[in-house]
C-alpha cells in the first residue's frame, strides 16, 4: 500500500469525473466540516483524467493545503478503479469515500463519523433519502438493483451508494482483492463486514452530468456479474439446461413419432426447439468464453492502474509555481 504519511484519523476519498463546476465549492464545504470535526485529517482527490480541465481546477483551488493529496491516472479507468486508488493513497484510521459532485453533502460527514464512532461499526452506508433523480433514472435504478440482487444473491438497498465510511481493517481487505472487475459495493458486501446506517438527504446534482447512462449500469452489473462468479455459473447452467430440455423434447417427438404434419404443429415445434437449442448453447459458450478470457487477463498480473502525477500538501504551490514558469518560458520562446 502507498500512504500519503503517517496514520490520521480520518481520510477522505474522492474520485473526480465530469464536475469541474463543484471542485470549488465542494473544497470549501468539505474543509470547513472536517475542520469543525476537530479531527486530523487528510483530503485525496483522484482525478481520473476528467476531460473538463479538472486537474488544473483542483490544483487552483487547494493550493495551501498541507492536509490535501492529489493524484492523477495515467488513464480513465472508472469510477471504481479510481476510488481503489485513493484507498490505497488514505493512511486514515477511518476513511469517507463520496462522490464529487456535491449530490453527497460534506456536511453528512461528522454524522457518518459519530455513527461509526458509536457503534464501531466498520462499515457506515449512507443511506439516501430524498428523490434526487428524474422519473427515468429512478426506474433504471430500480431495475439496476434488481439486477444487481440476483448477481450478488442478497439484499441490496437501492438507497446505498458510494457514500459510506470504512475503518482501516476494511480498506486493507479491500485494497488485498486484487480483481480487475471492481465494483465497490459489491466488494463491500462480499467482505461481510458488520455495518450500520445513517439517513441524509442527497441534493440534485447542479454541476455536470452523470456519464452513468443505462448501458453504462449494465456494464457495471456484467463487470459484478463477473466478480460474484457464481451468477455466472447460474446463467451457464440455465442456457446449458434449456438447451438440453430442447434436445430431450426433439428426441422424444421423433421417437414418438407425432403428425401433425398436417397443420405444421410439427415443424413449428421443431423450429422453436432448434432455436432454444441454438441460443442455449450459444449462450453457455459465450459465458464459458467470458469466464476464460477474465481467467487470462487475471493471469497478466497487470496493475489495475498507474498514477501519473501524485501530488502532496505543501508541493501543490511549487506545480503551480513551476506550470506558470513554464507557460512564461513558452510565451518568451514563441516567434
Amino acid at each position: 500500500m502507498i500512504s500519503s504519511g503517517s496514520a490520521r484519523d480520518l481520510s477522505v476519498v474522492i474520485p473526480i469525473y465530469g464536475c469541474a463546476g463543484a471542485i470549488f465549492e465542494l473544497y470549501e464545504r468539505l474543509t470547513r466540516a472536517l475542520v469543525g470535526m476537530q479531527v486530523d485529517y487528510e483530503i485525496i482527490f483522484i482525478d481520473d483524467v476528467s476531460p473538463d480541465g479538472s486537474w488544473d481546477l483542483l490544483l487552483e483551488a487547494v493550493a495551501g493545503d498541507s492536509r490535501v493529496t492529489l493524484l492523477r491516472l495515467a488513464r480513465n479507468h472508472g469510477q471504481h478503479i479510481a476510488i481503489t486508488a485513493g484507498l490505497a493513497e488514505s493512511c486514515g484510521e477511518k476513511v469517507i469515500v463520496m462522490d464529487g459532485d456535491l449530490q453527497d453533502q460534506p456536511e453528512a460527514i461528522p454524522l457518518i463519523y459519530e455513527k461509526a464512532s458509536a457503534t464501531e461499526a466498520p462499515v457506515v452506508y449512507a443511506k439516501r433519502k430524498a428523490d434526487h433523480q428524474k422519473g427515468s433514472r429512478v426506474l433504471f435504478g430500480k431495475l439496476y438493483f434488481r439486477l444487481l440482487e440476483w448477481i450478488a444473491g442478497r439484499k441490496i438497498d437501492p438507497e446505498y451508494g458510494t457514500f459510506t465510511l470504512i475503518t482501516r481493517p476494511v480498506v486493507e481487505a479491500y485494497l488485498s482483492l486484487k480483481e480487475s472487475n471492481r465494483h465497490y459495493l459489491f466488494i463491500l458486501y462480499w467482505l461481510g463486514f458488520a455495518h450500520a446506517e445513517i439517513e441524509f438527504a442527497r441534493d440534485k446534482r447542479s454541476h455536470g452530468r452523470s456519464s452513468y447512462n443505462f448501458m453504462r449500469l449494465l456494464s457495471h452489473a456484467f463487470q459484478g456479474m463477473k466478480f460474484y462468479a457464481a451468477s455466472l455459473q447460474r446463467l451457464l447452467l440455465l442456457a446449458t439446461g434449456l438447451a438440453g430440455l430442447a434436445g430431450v423434447a426433439l428426441l422424444l417427438i421423433a421417437l414418438l413419432g407425432f403428425d401433425f404434419a398436417a397443420d405444421g404443429v410439427v415443424r413449428r415445434a421443431v423450429l422453436a426447439l432448434g432455436s432454444l437449442i441454438a441460443i442455449g448453447c450459444s449462450s453457455a459458450l459465450a459465458l464459458v468464453g467470458v469466464l476464460a478470457f477474465q481467467a487470462f487477463e487475471e493471469a497478466k498480473d497487470r496493475p489495475l492502474y498507474i498514477v501519473h502525477k501524485r501530488i502532496r500538501g505543501g508541493e501543490i504551490n511549487r506545480a503551480i509555481t513551476s506550470r506558470a514558469s513554464a507557460g512564461v518560458h513558452m510565451a518568451r520562446t514563441q516567434p
